[in-house]
């Protein structure tokens, strides 16, 4: 029994030894790793260009014509010559200092971003306007003794023949509004109102020593109380003028044609 101890033990050891020895000709595992990705290919060498990202709404990048919106150099756009002779019933041309002449895009056509002039002869009384946007124009004829009358008419790059507008004569008033023992209301509104009470479009105009305002088509309109009403075809009318305080005043006029009368009206309050 004595024997037998040592025995193991000798076996022991010589097992450690041999699985030493066994393991030290074993060769370390190697770490398997994916394949390596090559790098982008360029057709014919040279950098890779990278696309910029879409533009990010409400950032700085965005551009406002982001929707197709169009943008045209006005310098682009197509113009061509005009003439304009207005004509009274008696087929006369009218003088050019009884008569405006206005143009503006007629109807369905794209908004100017200027509007063109047109400038009277003073010898044929022809209005000319030499740069004015091809296509589809509105002609405005007005004036105090003239029934305003709009017009449309094709504007081409070549020359065309001169358009020869016929309007009716008509007459006009000045209009002076007051206040009982007070100072003139600072505006008023005007209507003029025809046999049958109906509104007239008609031509509004303030005209002082120190104001001159744009003269305006309307049936109803609040400016100052001191003026002119013009365009006004022959008949009988009542002027209707109320003040900011819902006080009105009522005149009777009998309009004659190339005439112009005075009429003077008093407000309460």
């Amino acid at each position: 029994m004595r024997f037998l101890l040592p025995l193991l033990l000798i076996l022991a050891l010589g097992a450690a030894g041999a699985w030493l020895l066994l393991s030290g000709d074993e060769e370390p595992t190697a770490l398997e790793l994916g394949p390596a990705v090559a790098p982008p290919v360029v057709q014919g060498g040279g950098p890779i260009e990278l696309a910029p990202s879409p533009p990010v709404p409400g950032t700085s990048r965005e551009s406002k014509g982001s929707s197709g919106t169009a943008f045209i150099d006005p310098r682009h756009i197509a113009r061509g010559p005009l003439e304009v002779l207005v004509l009274g019933p008696d087929d006369v041309p009218i003088p050019h200092d009884e008569v405006r002449v206005s143009i503006e895009p007629g109807t369905g056509a794209k908004a100017w971003h200027s509007t063109p002039l047109l400038s009277p002869d003073p010898e044929t009384n022809v209005w000319k306007g030499d740069d004015v946007f091809a296509g589809l124009v509105r002609v405005r004829v007005s004036g105090d003794t003239i029934v305003a009358r709009d017009v449309e008419t094709q504007v081409t790059v070549e020359p065309s023949e001169t358009l020869r507008v016929h309007v009716d004569r008509a007459g006009a008033l000045e209009y002076a509004v007051t206040r009982y023992g007070d100072e003139p209301p600072s505006e008023v509104t005007l209507t003029l109102l025809d046999g049958a009470g109906k509104p007239v479009l008609v031509g509004y105009q303030v005209r002082t020593p120190t104001v001159l305002t744009q003269p305006r088509q309307a049936r109803t309109i609040t400016q100052a109380p001191q003026g002119v009403i013009f365009g006004i075809p022959p008949g009988r009318y009542t002027l209707r003028v109320t003040s900011a305080s819902d006080e009105s005043a009522d005149a009777q006029v009998d309009i004659e044609a190339l005439k112009s009368i005075p009429v003077a009206l008093q407000l309460r309050r």
